[in-house]
């Protein structure tokens, strides 16, 4: 496994006391890459729910650690939303 790239946040969709809600942006080379969500919006990945942009085939995460989330499937360019506490 390896980090996914160009891994951005678009927006803060729902800041709040219960967790962030964040869109973020990647790129797999790997089908099992990496997404390393930028601190800064809490500590621990709670929620996940991804899709590659061209078919909006899902991509969904197999391991959570803290903010790296192993996704699953397919490579190119993803968007996810992710909910961080």
């Amino acid at each position: 496994m390896v980090d996914a790239t160009l891994v951005t946040v678009d927006a803060n969709v729902v800041p709040g006391n219960s967790g962030t809600l964040l869109r973020v942006n990647y790129t797999k080379a790997n089908a099992t890459d990496v997404l390393n969500v930028p601190a800064g919006y809490g500590e621990t990945v709670v929620w996940v729910k991804a899709n590659k942009l061209s078919t909006l085939v899902d991509d969904p995460p197999t391991a959570v650690t803290d903010l790296a989330v192993t996704m699953s499937a397919g490579t190119g360019a993803f968007t996810a939303l992710v909910l961080v506490e």
